[in-house]
């Protein structure tokens, strides 16, 4: 199956412009022996995301690529803190779209993109084409533990 699930993450990645060493970065972050799929995501729909807090070389928060489910932590998202923190910025789906889910990759800690983990948690891969577009932030929390779980 891994395989499969390799094709069809590959597929929609290539289909939304991702192509070379980007495509590559964003396939590992998925572990692709667990089911990776194409889900439709709805208006009113809510997602989460441990953003990047403003500092000073990044003074506006901007939302990444990568978005949670209810209950997911930073740790089983296998990404840290980094030097400035995260808050968590609470978003609704305005427009219907297709994005990529799947489960988060364990990976090695490093710095320079404020990652690292044991992975497992759910994760959906939104392309950069929609985050302006079909988001509307809801707001922003910094107590993760009644926003988006332990």
């Amino acid at each position: 199956m891994i395989e499969r699930y390799h094709q069809v993450a590959r597929s929609y990645l290539v289909r939304h412009g991702y192509t070379g060493k980007k495509l590559e970065e964003v396939l590992n972050g998925f572990d692709l022996r667990a089911p990776t799929y194409e889900q439709s995501l709805d208006p009113k729909t809510t997602l989460y995301q441990f953003v990047r807090r403003v500092a000073h070389e990044s003074p506006i928060p901007r939302l990444g690529n990568w978005f949670c489910l209810p209950g997911a932590s930073m740790r089983a998202l296998a990404i840290i803190s980094g030097g400035a923190g995260r808050a968590v910025a609470k978003v609704h789906v305005d427009y219907p779209l297709l994005a990529l889910e799947g489960t988060a990759a364990p990976q090695p800690r490093q710095w320079s993109w404020s990652g690292g983990g044991p992975g497992g948690a759910t994760q959906i891969f939104v392309p950069e084409q929609f985050l302006m577009t079909h988001f509307s932030v809801v707001g922003y929390d910094t107590d993760f533990k009644d926003i988006v779980g332990p």
